[in-house]
């Protein structure tokens, strides 16, 4: 019997009453509960990358950190059509030497970010992506998409994903982006922003218009007359941490 038909027959059997990498509520050690092999051990306990920022985290905050990962897993399953493809992922994530290595980091970013269960989200899509991608062909590519995301901050990449919104921003007076005629551009693009998205609280939007000057200074995005656009290396990080919506739709209503 394989491991996607050892994790099946378990659950199906009742043994856990929980769908495995769809309704995930962790309280602690969960995550054993639900990658359970036959041999009475966990999936999760021989994946030495999950296992090892948890160990981590139980110095710090395990708890925390397993509601993260459970986002995380949750997000990354959600894209799928079944749990059955899922966990074959989650394996080849493990097994393949190259996968190992971006799935080792991008569960390591899930440490940063606080609370922001957006962060989380975005880095479970990040993770399907991986998975379904031909992992030689992407992988450096996405090791250094990953470097460049441990740079960001949280609220940076969340502004970076809102790409399809901001992009159709007209800026007043634009010019090069140093220009003093410009010199408000991330606070309309915040502004714009904020509205689109249903932001009310008006101390939020200075904090978008920071994130877009710390993407413009990392040259994620550029200004050019009349708009923003989204730079080479930006481009890169928006693809990796998106799904098209069409597969998303189309998972979600296929899922059993």
């Amino acid at each position: 019997m394989n491991e996607v038909n050892k994790i099946k027959k378990i659950y199906h059997e009742g043994i856990i009453s929980v769908n495995p990498l769809e309704d995930i509520t962790l309280a602690p050690e969960k995550i054993r509960e639900i990658f359970v092999e036959s041999t009475g051990g966990s999936l999760a306990s021989h994946i030495p990358i999950i296992k090892d920022i948890l160990d981590w985290t139980g110095r710090v905050d395990r708890a925390k950190q397993e509601a993260k990962t459970a986002i995380l897993l949750r997000t990354f399953s959600s894209h799928f059509d079944n749990v059955d493809d899922a966990i074959k992922k989650i394996i080849f994530l493990n097994t393949n030497a190259s996968a190992r290595i971006l799935f080792q980091k991008t569960i390591q970013l899930t440490t940063r970010g606080g609370d922001d269960v957006d962060w989380i989200i975005l880095l479970g899509n990040l993770l399907y992506n991986i998975s379904t991608l031909e992992i030689e062909k992407i992988f450096e590519e996405y090791q250094y998409v990953l470097a460049q995301i441990e740079k960001l901050s949280p609220q940076g990449l969340l502004v970076l994903s809102k790409y399809d919104i901001w992009k159709k921003i007209p800026i007043t007076g634009a010019g090069p982006i140093k220009d003093s005629s410009v010199e408000d551009w991330d606070s309309q693009a915040a502004n714009v922003l904020a509205r689109e998205l249903g932001i009310k609280d008006s101390g939020i939007i200075p904090r978008i218009a920071h994130s877009f000057v710390e993407l413009e200074s990392s040259k994620l995005v550029i200004l050019i007359h009349p708009e923003i656009r989204i730079g080479v290396i930006g481009a890169q990080i928006y693809r990796a941490i998106t799904v098209p919506t069409e597969i998303s739709h189309k998972k979600s209503s296929g899922r059993h």
